[in-house]
């Protein structure tokens, strides 16, 4: 039990603060792997999503999409569905422009309790969505030299046009409609509290373990 407590604050408390950005999300209808709970909105998030993805020097699988399901107690499988949402989204953004290989295999995490606690249609709902990540860990290639002007075969000089300047880099533009910054602060507290809560329970297995070595030291001495 105290070994099992262990790995799960190192397994919990780690993820908290991995190298990943949160590009969009999206919220889909009950038992759907096509259909998103305002279609409309969707539609817009991901025309945003796919510009502000074209828009960056992205490597290959550097975006990851991961996709989810709430806990209901049907015959759907909840992995399966969650993998189909992944893919759905990744196939939207590919018909907008943004390249194949810039995404990682998608995630399907099956059913979960992240967002709500399943007690309730409202809550579960917030279970039903993708999430679109940037690995900030994987750097872009760096861009080949240009080649050597060739020497004009004759002596009569060659006007050479200059270089065009190189475009600044698109700055990245926010993706996360109003809504989702309440949601990205509602997720911040939430990570707060369980990295909380998990410190609390490694203190008390720690303080267990002390105890069991304590109690062995002056049972040794007792013998």
């Amino acid at each position: 039990m105290k070994i099992f407590c262990v790995l799960l604050f190192i397994f919990l408390v780690f993820p908290v603060f991995s190298e990943q950005t949160e590009i969009a999300f999206f919220l889909f209808m009950p038992n759907s792997s096509n259909r998103f709970i305002n279609e409309g909105q969707a539609r817009i998030n991901l025309d945003n999503a796919a510009r502000n993805l074209l828009a960056r020097n992205l490597s290959q699988g550097q975006i990851h999409v991961g996709g989810y399901a709430a806990d209901a107690r049907n015959d759907i499988d909840p992995v399966e569905l969650s993998r189909n949402r992944a893919l759905f989204v990744i196939q939207e953004l590919q018909n907008r422009g943004v390249p194949q290989y810039v995404f990682s295999s998608p995630t399907a995490y099956g059913s979960v309790d992240l967002w709500g606690n399943n007690l309730n249609e409202r809550q579960r709902s917030q279970n039903r969505r993708v999430i679109i990540l940037l690995d900030n860990t994987v750097l872009p290639p760096a861009s080949p030299e240009p080649a050597p002007t060739p020497a004009p075969p004759t002596p009569e000089p060659v006007v050479q046009e200059p270089l065009p300047a190189p475009e600044p880099a698109a700055q990245e533009s926010a993706l996360v409609p109003g809504s989702e910054a309440a949601e990205e602060t509602r997720v911040n507290f939430m990570s707060c509290i369980v990295c909380i809560l998990l410190l609390i329970l490694f203190f008390i297995t720690l303080f267990f373990l002390i105890r069991e070595i304590m109690f062995l030291s002056r049972r040794k001495i007792i013998i």
